[in-house]
């Protein structure tokens, strides 16, 4: 009976204790960190976050030395390939959200590819990173310890979450301006004048805004929490 109230009362004590030290540090991914965008988003992160810790996801090591506060304590660098689902299953190990900053197709950086660009012969991309990548993010962080995929939607997993989880979203995705006009018909073409004239839209490289749309839906229906920000 001794026995059993002592170790009651050390479980007690170790909850108490537990209750008083700071919350263990968050982890957030930065996919494209080294670009325009994902630069400021580790910067802002590590300036308003102290608690947050930001991976870095690079494909240049050499670069994020460059372009990232590397002196910070709070950033970690993780150099792999962003059309790679398990180098992204690597980064997330751990980790709370990610975020993703990055854009293009994965054999765009194959040395053929570049010795053509060199003659100016045009390349057409076979793999979006943003439909490898997304996917691939909302797959390993719904499968992470710090929350699971609901069958039901984002929704149900947000009523459903557990007391004290990370808060929501787990994948900040940052589109497009854009991305579903190319497929509007000309009777909405017409309703909203000039709307699907804009340059992007326009240029279209690739078929990118195609991209982005698809790996937005594939967010959207993996379960994961997320949000999907466009620019104006």
């Amino acid at each position: 009976m001794i026995r059993s109230s002592l170790v009651i009362h050390v479980l007690l004590t170790l909850a108490m204790v537990d209750s008083l030290l700071p919350p263990p540090p968050k982890i957030v991914v930065v996919a494209g960190a080294t670009g325009k965008t994902g630069r400021i988003v580790v910067s802002k992160l590590i300036e308003t976050s102290p608690n947050v810790t930001v991976r870095a996801f690079v494909r240049d090591s050499a670069k994020a030395a460059e372009v990232l506060p590397t002196s910070s304590v709070q950033l970690e660098i993780f150099k792999g390939d962003l059309g790679s689902a398990a180098d992204i299953s690597r980064a997330c190990e751990g980790a709370d959200s990610a975020v993703w900053c990055a854009t293009g197709f994965s054999d765009s950086a194959t040395w053929i590819n570049k010795l053509r660009g060199l003659f100016g012969i045009a390349v057409m991309p076979s793999q979006s990173i943003d439909i490898i990548g997304v996917e691939a993010f909302a797959r390993a962080l719904s499968s992470s310890p710090a929350g699971a995929s609901n069958p039901r939607g984002v929704e149900a997993a947000v009523a459903e979450a557990p007391a004290g989880s990370p808060p929501f979203p787990r994948v900040v995705m940052l589109s497009s301006a854009g991305v579903t006009r190319p497929a509007w018909d000309e009777a909405k073409k017409g309703r909203l004048d000039g709307a699907a004239d804009i340059p992007i839209v326009r240029l279209n490289p690739f078929g990118i805004l195609g991209k982005k749309c698809d790996a937005e839906q594939r967010l959207r229906d993996s379960g994961v929490p997320y949000c999907v920000v466009r620019p104006c």
